[in-house]
């Protein structure tokens, strides 16, 4: 699905996610807020920045007002792709400018990749950072900016994210692009999109 698949295209998933969101949040659907209430994983320590992910009250405020874009993995635990029960993190980039370009969110977070275990000294230290950040074992990064190198004058987002499984079909990683709630300059907590509010053809495109 690089733009489109059938006659549907990204922008029109986007759009009609939107959509749903919006009714939901107009009448006060309890159930928005209770989809996107996650528990912290019992491996994730409190001196963990991810745990900041975890604060009630910004997993609501995504849910009731959480601004929806695509985003992309840069990489992720392994574990994530295969069966499983338990939750892991993720590196992924988000943009509006993916709003209908999903092929542009890929090609991002191939060049972002590129930089994982490299040597190379980088005049912009942003470079550096998401370099060194990309390889540790543990590193964690929130709503960092995307050199404007690979960005290309985009407005282009770096973050780390809990992959929870319940939220997505199949309960495991299939697509490398998937809706995502975010308010970046409120928190750094994000949380995908349940799927329980995902088009069919978006469903189905991650379960074929």
């Amino acid at each position: 699905m690089a733009g489109q698949t059938s006659d549907v295209t990204v922008y029109d998933l986007l759009q009609e996610m939107e959509a749903t969101l919006e009714e939901k949040r107009r009448t006060g659907d309890p159930r928005l807020i209770k989809d996107h209430r996650l528990r912290r994983p019992s491996w994730l320590d409190d001196d963990d920045a991810l745990s900041a992910c975890f604060v009630r009250e910004d997993q609501e405020r995504l849910a009731t007002s959480g601004v929806l874009v695509w985003a992309h993995i840069v990489q992720a635990n392994t574990l994530l792709f295969k069966w499983g029960l338990g939750d892991h993190p993720a590196n992924v980039v988000y943009s509006t400018a993916f709003d209908g370009d999903v092929a542009r969110a890929a090609e991002v977070s191939q060049q972002l990749y590129s930089l994982k275990g490299g040597d190379e000294d980088y005049e912009d230290p942003q470079m550096t950072a998401i370099q060194d950040s990309l390889t540790t074992e543990h590193g964690r990064e929130f709503n960092w900016l995307v050199p404007d190198e690979i960005a290309l004058g985009q407005q282009i987002l770096m973050t780390t994210i809990m992959i929870h499984r319940r939220l997505l079909p199949k309960r495991r990683l299939r697509g490398g692009f998937f809706p995502l709630l975010v308010l970046p300059e409120e928190t750094v907590a994000t949380v995908i999109l349940s799927k329980r509010y995902w088009p069919k053809t978006l469903v189905n495109y991650w379960t074929s």
